[in-house]
């Protein structure tokens, strides 16, 4: 997952596909709610999860 800003490159994992299978999704905020808004929500909730490394400020 790639973001920059109001805009969002994804590749969702299909069972049984191999990598180059995988599509890549263009995606763009039209509103607060739709596909846009899951994966950032989805990746923000993971992100806070996550352990940092390095010194930390």
């Amino acid at each position: 997952m790639f973001r920059f800003d109001d805009t969002m490159l994804v590749t969702p994992c299909l069972v049984r596909a191999r990598g180059h299978q995988h599509p890549a999704l263009l995606l763009r905020r039209l509103s607060a709610h739709g596909i846009f808004a899951s994966y950032a929500d989805q990746f923000e909730q993971i992100w806070e999860t996550v352990n940092r490394y390095g010194p930390q400020d």
